[in-house]
């Protein structure tokens, strides 16, 4: 945990005031003004771009509550406990996984074209590892998600999430081709957690496939294709209506 930190739930009467529902909100404030920043710095409809963030949030909170249903369908029944801590969890991989169908499907109700959709999705891209950075402090104030050898991993992915936020930061309002950002967002946050994968107790599997690592390897390749196409596109004529 963060320099031996471990802080517990405050309960005030009725009120639950748990420190990763705390950080996760502030990533979440976070990760809503980048967008917004990044969408009004490059000529983009902050408005839609804000929706397109909202509408990934919901997603993620959706799949990361259907994971743990789908792990435990019991907790199904236990009302209090499923929607009580729905805040206080979240399975990272299904969160991001809904999060990214939560786009393609806000994208396709928006029906904009394609490249704007790259803008757009850039624009999300660059604002994430800021409310990343929180979410994952956050786990290493509570529980930690302690690897072997008694590695932090949430401090070590945090960490990595910083070095991101701070090359996005650098770039500024600089333009880049259409899925570039997205793109080095997937292979960066895909390689940070197959590098961390060795370490990790009990990964998740689905029907007895590593399911992180090949989702990782899947976000490596689908970054590296945008990576590619953005090197054929100029920054400057990518349409947005």
């Amino acid at each position: 945990m963060l320099a031996g930190v471990s802080l517990p739930v405050l309960e005030i009467g009725p009120v639950r005031i748990a420190p990763f529902a705390t950080m996760l909100a502030g990533g979440i404030l976070c990760g809503h003004y980048a967008t917004r920043w990044r969408a009004r710095n490059t000529g983009l409809d902050a408005a839609l771009a804000n929706m397109l963030f909202a509408w990934m949030v919901w997603f993620a909170f959706a799949g990361s509550l259907a994971w743990r249903v789908a792990d435990n369908p019991a907790r199904f029944w236990d009302v209090p406990l499923l929607w009580g801590t729905v805040f206080e969890e979240m399975s990272s991989l299904p969160a991001i996984a809904a999060g990214t169908l939560g786009a393609v499907a806000f994208l396709s109700w928006a029906a904009l074209p394609l490249t704007a959709w790259f803008r757009y999705l850039d624009c999300a891209a660059w604002a994430f590892p800021f409310g990343w950075l929180l979410a994952r402090l956050g786990c290493s104030l509570t529980h930690g998600h302690p690897g072997r050898g008694g590695v932090d991993l949430a401090l070590l992915e945090a960490a990595a999430a910083a070095a991101l936020a701070l090359l996005f930061l650098a770039a500024g309002s600089r333009p880049f081709a259409p899925g570039w950002i997205t793109g080095a967002l997937l292979v960066g946050l895909a390689a940070v957690r197959l590098a961390l994968y060795p370490w990790r107790f009990d990964p998740p599997l689905l029907a007895g496939l590593p399911v992180e690592r090949l989702a990782c390897l899947l976000a490596v390749m689908s970054g590296g294709l945008l990576l590619y196409g953005a090197r054929l596109v100029s920054p400057g004529k990518a349409e947005l209506v």
